[in-house]
């Protein structure tokens, strides 16, 4: 905790940032810590929707709320699910059991992330400056689709494929939620109210200071750069991601 500390100090301006913090405006500062908060809540909703065991959402927010606080001194997402799993097995979830259900909530979260970002950048268009890759990554891209599809005509090839994903695809856990629309909805809408809550925290930050974005290109800047920064394994991700919200606000 303490290097990653040190390592996000030494690259700070104190005197340029207390007077940019003195200048700031209140009020959008006070919505960044209300949109914080809803993270908290959005994470807890996705919990109760995929335990095998009724949990309340006040309590699994609260279980959020120690996760992030644990979170400081642990690896980005290793101290938060650690406390999920313990809460889980608290209330008499088998162990196996737990841990299925905290990746089950990882993935979805991962997921979500992916499908928000696709969508963001196909409503953006070219205002983002986004581009098609060069003709021959598109070429390359296309040459291995089709020697994969080929492939898949092997009997083996398809033997060995099948093997290999049926039993993510039969995991009890995804065949349970699968089996249950309206818990799939319902945590597939906490954790979008958790990816939402993130970038408005984030947006109301940059808003405190007086510059704006639109929203669609503040989610890919926050989501991309979220993403990218959890990579390395600080506690509670200091350092890398902020390094990389900077880079990213700055591009």
């Amino acid at each position: 905790g303490l290097v990653a500390l040190w390592t996000l100090l030494a690259r700070m301006n104190f005197s340029q940032i207390s007077a940019a913090v003195a200048a700031a405006n209140a009020w959008w500062i006070l919505g960044a810590v209300v949109f914080s908060l809803a993270t908290y809540l959005g994470a807890g909703i996705a919990l109760v929707a995929f335990s095998p065991v009724r949990l309340s959402v006040w309590k699994s927010t609260e279980v959020h709320l120690a996760g992030a606080v644990v979170s400081l001194v642990a690896p980005a997402g290793v101290g938060g699910a650690a406390i999920n799993l313990r809460f889980l097995t608290r209330r008499g979830v088998p162990t196996a059991i737990g841990v299925a259900t905290v990746a089950l909530v990882q993935v979805v979260q991962f997921l979500v992330t992916i499908v928000l970002l696709i969508i963001l950048a196909a409503m953006t268009g070219q205002s983002t400056g986004l581009t098609l890759p060069s003709d021959w990554l598109v070429l390359g891209a296309i040459v291995l689709v089709a020697v994969v599809g080929s492939a898949l005509f092997v009997p083996r090839v398809r033997t060995w494929v099948r093997a290999k994903i049926e039993p993510t695809y039969r995991q009890p856990r995804l065949v349970w939620i699968m089996s249950n629309p309206l818990r799939l909805a319902l945590g597939v809408g906490g954790t979008v109210l958790l990816s939402l809550s993130y970038v408005l925290a984030f947006g109301g930050s940059l808003w405190a200071f007086g510059y704006t974005l639109p929203f669609s290109i503040l989610a890919i800047t926050y989501l991309a750069s979220n993403t990218v920064g959890s990579v390395v394994p600080s506690p509670g991700g200091i350092g890398p991601v902020e390094i990389a919200l900077t880079a990213g606000l700055v591009t």
